[in-house]
C-alpha cells in the first residue's frame, strides 16, 4: 500500500510509526496512535513538546513509512 489513505483506515494497534497529514491545515508529520489515550500524537507540534496533539489537529490522512535505504541504494 502506498499513497495517502483516510485516517479511519490507519492501524491503531501496536506502536507503528506512520506519516500523518491534515488535508485542510496542509501539514505532514511523523506520528502514531496511542490506544490508551485514544489520541494521535505526532512530531513537530511546537517547540516545547516533541509529540502531542493539538485541539482540532487530528490527522485526516496517513501513509506508511517507506523502507529505509540500504547500502546498495547508491552508497
Amino acid at each position: 500500500m502506498s499513497g495517502w489513505q483516510p485516517i479511519e483506515t490507519a492501524p491503531t494497534k501496536g506502536s507503528q510509526q506512520l506519516i500523518l497529514g491534515h488535508a485542510e491545515q496542509r501539514w505532514i508529520r511523523f506520528g502514531r496512535y496511542y490506544p490508551e489515550f485514544r489520541k494521535w500524537y505526532y512530531s513537530g507540534t511546537n517547540e516545547r513538546q516533541q509529540y502531542s496533539e493539538t485541539e482540532g489537529g487530528v490527522p485526516t490522512h496517513w501513509q506508511p513509512l517507506p523502507e529505509p535505504p540500504t547500502p546498495s541504494d547508491g552508497a
